[in-house]
């Protein structure tokens, strides 16, 4: 029998005053037009802090060091809405340390971005940001996400 293997994401909050930073998706397949945290797959050979440092730069174009940042959150993920579905293991990173200005530097797959409240996150949002907020203020740094048919 096969074993059963996972993909695995990283997460990054941006977090100043009170305020986290998000990008809008845009011509990336899943989820466009909702907004979340910069993200993307782990490759291989890195580690998820190496990972999460990396997507940071690449998406926001702002610099972090890995001890800059601090483990929030694993997520369980199942998105049952793929062919074939798929399972994620969302490792997510808070960080209030970097050098630069945030700013949508991934523009092939991300058309604007903003710093919004922690309380009042956009109305259309990737799930899996509504999912680790609610964990996080709650302090439960581990989760399940199963997601149905999502546009």
């Amino acid at each position: 029998m096969a074993r059963f293997l996972t993909y695995v994401a990283v997460y990054v909050l941006l977090e100043r005053g009170g305020q986290v930073f998000l990008l809008r998706r845009a011509n990336s397949g899943y989820m466009d037009g909702a907004y979340g945290m910069p993200s993307g797959h782990i490759e291989e050979g890195e580690t998820p802090r190496q990972a999460a440092v990396r997507e940071l730069l690449e998406e926001t174009g702002v610099s972090a060091r890995e001890e800059d940042l601090e483990f929030a959150h694993v997520c369980y993920r199942q998105s049952l809405a793929q062919v074939p579905p798929r399972t994620y293991n969302d490792y997510v990173f808070v960080c209030r340390k970097w050098q630069g200005e945030p700013r949508n530097t991934d523009v092939e797959k991300c058309d604007d971005a903003r710093w919004v409240s922690k309380d009042s996150l956009p109305e259309k949002a990737v799930p899996e940001l509504a999912n680790v907020m609610k964990a996080m203020a709650q302090k439960n740094m581990f989760s399940v996400l199963v997601l149905g048919k999502i546009n």
